[in-house]
């Protein structure tokens, strides 16, 4: 069991800090409405919440631009932007000093709501999204291509955030792959197998655990279990990431490389998983 070093880890934050990084993908705004629930709707059985405030945040690839720009990366967001009243509260929504600011007008609606309690209770969810092909045509047109070419052609890297909302299709994943391979530049990709969009040959892709499983089309054993070697394994044989990391919540991250197992990284207990984590074989 090695440690990964704060020295390590201070060396890759100043090399992150010096790249250019265009995410693209699905961008939303998480709308919060934070009070109290004390009592029952006389017309339903349903809490009653007196609204204290309202909060906006970036969900989505938007959080995901905003997370990379938080380490310090030059970051620019491509995603689209709703017209349902919203508009403005997303292009103002920042985190950590990173303006969140998508580029394509498409569809009516963008937007998540999200009323609950004063103590973190989440009483409900609203989605209001438009049809996956409202955003999949904004996509496809030809001042979108352009736009997208513009931005790739100045940029290191691309992150690809698929939340299967419609904005990206295995055609655009590999139009993209394409740019940016013939600029030099690396392409991640965090996959959600549900859109059905398939890509081949990227640097990195980042599914979550189940997302892996699904991705690898295996079942489990008798005893319920699925092999992390296999899993590894079938994906690299399916989509060729030259890496694989599966993220794995509070234990931390699996590491693969062109189908080969690798290590799992855990953040050590009672410390920040920012500033140490130890590396497992």
């Amino acid at each position: 069991m090695s440690a990964i070093s704060p020295t390590r880890t201070r060396n890759l934050l100043k090399k992150i800090a010096g790249l250019r990084i265009l995410v693209v993908g699905d961008a939303m705004l998480d709308h919060y409405i934070w009070g109290d629930a004390t009592r029952i709707s006389p017309e339903a059985p349903v809490p009653v919440v007196e609204c204290d405030r309202e909060t906006n945040t970036a969900g989505g690839a938007a959080n995901v631009a905003a997370n990379a720009a938080s380490l310090g990366a030059a970051v620019e967001l491509v995603g689209a932007i709703g017209r349902d009243g919203m508009e403005k509260s997303s292009s103002g929504t920042s985190r950590a000093g990173c303006p969140v600011r998508p580029e394509v007008s498409a569809g009516r609606r963008h937007h998540h709501e999200n009323p609950g309690g004063r103590a973190d209770q989440q009483l409900c969810r609203i989605d209001a999204e438009d049809d996956p092909q409202v955003y999949r045509a904004a996509f496809a047109a030809k001042k979108t291509l352009a736009l997208l070419q513009r931005k790739i052609a100045r940029c290191h890297g691309v992150i690809l955030s698929d939340y299967a909302k419609g904005l990206l299709s295995t055609g655009l994943i590999a139009k993209i792959a394409a740019a940016i391979r013939a600029h030099g530049g690396f392409i991640s990709l965090d996959p959600k197998p549900s859109g059905g969009n398939q890509s081949d040959g990227l640097d990195l892709i980042t599914p979550n655990h189940r997302e892996a499983i699904e991705l690898s089309g295996l079942k489990p054993d008798a005893d319920g279990r699925i092999d992390d070697a296999s899993i590894c394994r079938r994906i690299w044989e399916e989509y060729h990431p030259r890496n694989l990391v599966v993220t794995l919540g509070a234990d931390g991250m699996l590491l693969s490389e062109k189908g080969a197992l690798g290590r799992r990284i855990r953040p050590q207990p009672g410390r920040s998983s920012t500033s140490r984590a130890r590396a497992i074989p």
